[in-house]
């Protein structure tokens, strides 16, 4: 089974996890203690269907597929020639960008917990 932890598709009230489920969609409870207070979110089960993945799956997919296909060209060009080292450094700068969304779900999802 597989989670959709993009955090578009996380639901952070009760009312809509339930009309979600209504909807007959899937979703996965999520529970965590913070400052002694149980917080819970919903997150929607979308098992790897395309037109169910938020925006961050779907962007991110897309970006790693344009780096794959960066890499395989770089198996056939020279390691020292120009053009390899533009598009190697290009296949960086997009791994570089795919691991920055790594770290921005969490710091938008500390935030939209009522903490203040």
């Amino acid at each position: 089974m597989t989670y959709n932890l993009s955090p578009d598709k996380i639901i952070l009230s009760h009312e809509e996890a339930i009309n979600i489920i209504r909807n007959k969609k899937k979703i996965h409870i999520i529970k965590f203690l913070i400052n002694s207070q149980t917080i819970e979110a919903w997150a929607i089960c979308h098992n790897n269907i395309s037109k169910e993945k938020g925006l961050y799956a779907r962007v991110l997919e897309n970006l790693f597929n344009k780096q794959k296909k960066m890499r395989k060209c770089l198996n056939e060009l020279d390691e020292e020639s120009f053009e390899y080292s533009c598009l190697n450094s290009k296949q960086k700068a997009v791994k570089l960008y795919i691991n920055t969304f790594y770290g921005e779900p969490v710091i938008i999802s500390l935030y939209s917990i009522n903490c203040s």
